[in-house]
């Protein structure tokens, strides 16, 4: 929905394919890409790969320049965003003994994984993993690519980061332990999750918390990347 956004704001005409999960109703952010007169497409597969011929299959008939974005804007490019974030992070002067983000396509959490080996040394980064897809061979992959367009040389290594399965009934599937994470935060501290994303991302948090993850002095930042269109759409 953001893209799309973005993309009208430049004078460029979004196409949205996407996979015929969770919510395809006229709801949360399908509503708000119809009041932007977003074209939508669902298709019926878990195969990526599909999705991307069918982006090159409408871009060749467009007969127009096109630009095809990946799942989650996971790509080089896309995973500099939070590389810069984790940079930003530092240049305010804050420090963190963890950093939590939710892991849905492996952009967001391989920048701030790369960031914080560049930016935030001794902060532990912990992806909390709201789909199925192999992220132990995504986030180092991105790492690499990512950090090569920055030609920064640093080995990438498992012990850079930790995942977290955190999916529960599958992507996009509200879980027990994800919306007790959204109505426990709504209570507490008035803050807005989503049952896709941050509510599960914040329910690996307690989880770590309640196993003893974090020492009591600990410093832990929870990365709240959005995502209130799912939520009034799914609760």
């Amino acid at each position: 929905m953001l893209t799309a956004a973005a993309a009208g704001k430049l004078g460029m005409k979004p196409i949205l394919i996407l996979k015929k999960r969770g919510v395809t109703e006229r709801l949360g952010n399908q509503l708000l890409e119809h009041l932007m007169g977003t074209e939508v497409i669902f298709m019926d597969t878990d195969d990526y790969a599909d999705i991307y011929a069918e982006m090159d299959r409408i871009g060749s008939r467009l007969g127009l320049p096109y630009y095809k974005i990946p799942c989650g804007g996971s790509n080089a490019l896309g995973t500099l965003g939070y590389v810069d974030c984790a940079r930003e992070i530092s240049e305010q002067g804050l420090s963190f003994d963890h950093l939590i983000c939710a892991e849905g396509s492996g952009g967001t959490m391989a920048g701030l994984a790369l960031g914080a080996k560049l930016f935030l040394p001794g902060t532990r980064v912990h992806g909390m993993m709201v789909d199925t897809d192999p992220f132990d061979q995504i986030t180092p992959r991105l790492m690499r690519e990512a950090a090569a367009l920055l030609d920064a040389d640093c080995e990438i290594s498992p012990e850079d980061y930790h995942l977290l399965d955190m999916c529960g009934p599958g992507y996009a599937i509200p879980s027990s332990e994800g919306n007790e994470a959204v109505s426990f935060l709504a209570r507490e501290e008035g803050l807005f999750l989503d049952p896709v994303y941050t509510g599960k991302a914040f329910a690996g948090l307690l989880k770590m918390a309640k196993e003893g993850a974090f020492r009591e002095t600990g410093r832990v930042l929870f990365l709240h990347s959005g995502g209130a269109g799912g939520l009034f759409a799914m609760l």
